[in-house]
């Protein structure tokens, strides 16, 4: 009897085991299967031509870094949208549609085989401990509202707007698109899906000639190192939300923003000066921006202009003619950044 109970023992425990080794082969093989299927990004830019921040062309700029992130996955659930919060992809070439491929650690596998994944992107990509850890970005901010919560990318635009830098603050929001195992091709390529641009850009044309009671020689002093453009009211400071592409602006107003360090292009012939920067969007209708020129000591001031409601995604083109008897501000023009309309506007002494 105690043989027999040893041996029917014994038959059940190797049972068992076959039964456990063969669900771990399963689980082993499910995974392999699984893990040969990486999710690919292709990647277009909703925005008119000439609008990009760090590229003109409206294309996507070699090493460019995304961050993707499941919206939702109606078989896994948490599976997918807890492990893919912030999977960084990068565009080795980049192009008008771009084709990114995850870097180390980051790939993005699809858990179900016939399940649809929406994912949704921004740029640009931000630094996280991993692939399923949403960024966050604290800087100081006076009196500026709380920016709380994972997700969330707070900046001050006044000092990124550089060549080298503006990049940084440009960002762009994109979701909608579907994926699967069997279409493992996460394009943000169709219209309604494709990356848009949440801030505010702005272009400030400066002018000056000899038909405002310029010289030829004082006419040139647009381009002077020495020349100062000055900014007050505008609003540089808030957050981006990476999960909802939403902007936040704080209340802070800045006084004495010297634009003339940011990036511009020269049309000596026109003498005329073109600023480039990127706002948060705001409401300026109220209280308007100030514009001065200082040129050789001497201040062109435009104190009623600007007053206008700054959307993001939008592009406002400001002319600004400096006059003897003052300085003349036209009324912008506006553009999709998406080109968002222009204004004249005239600085007086």
């Amino acid at each position: 009897m105690k043989t027999t109970t040893l041996l029917l023992f014994a038959a059940t425990a190797m049972a068992l085991t076959a039964c456990s080794n063969n669900d771990d082969l399963a689980t082993d093989v499910y995974t392999a299967v699984d893990k040969s299927v990486v999710a690919e990004v292709v990647a277009g830019l909703h925005v008119a031509a000439t609008s990009r921040a760090v590229n003109i062309d409206n294309t996507w700029a070699a090493n460019d870094a995304i961050g993707v992130m499941v919206k939702t996955a109606p078989t896994s659930g948490t599976t997918m949208t807890e492990v893919y919060k912030n999977a960084k992809y990068v565009t080795a070439d980049g192009g008008a549609n771009g084709s990114f491929s995850p870097a180390e650690g980051h790939e993005i596998f699809f858990n179900h085989p016939t399940e649809e994944v929406t994912f949704s992107a921004y740029y640009p990509y931000q630094e996280s401990a991993n692939k399923s850890t949403l960024p966050h970005k604290t800087v100081t901010i006076p009196t500026a509202r709380s920016a709380e919560g994972s997700g969330i990318i707070e900046f001050i635009t006044r000092g990124n707007n550089h060549s080298y830098d503006q990049h940084e603050i440009d960002f762009l929001y994109a979701t909608g698109a579907v994926a699967s195992k069997s279409n493992p091709k996460i394009s943000f390529t169709d219209k309604d899906f494709q990356f848009k641009h949440v801030m505010t850009q702005i272009k400030l044309v400066i002018k000056a000639s000899t038909d405002h009671g310029f010289t030829a020689e004082e006419a040139k002093k647009v381009f002077d190192k020495d020349t100062e453009y000055l900014l007050d009211n505008a609003i540089t400071r808030g957050s981006f939300n990476v999960v909802t592409g939403e902007v936040l602006t704080s209340d802070f107003k800045e006084q004495g923003w010297k634009i003339h360090d940011g990036i511009h292009v020269d049309d000596e012939e026109n003498n005329t000066r073109t600023f480039t920067f990127i706002i948060p969007p705001q409401d300026a209708t109220k209280d308007g921006f100030v514009f001065t020129a200082k040129i050789d000591g001497i201040s062109y001031t435009s104190s009623n202009a600007f007053k206008v409601n700054f959307e993001g995604g939008k592009t406002y083109t400001f002319t600004v003619t400096l006059k003897k008897a003052g300085a003349e501000v036209q009324d912008a023009s506006i553009d999709d950044w998406e080109d968002k309309g222009s204004n004249d506007i005239q600085a007086d002494m």
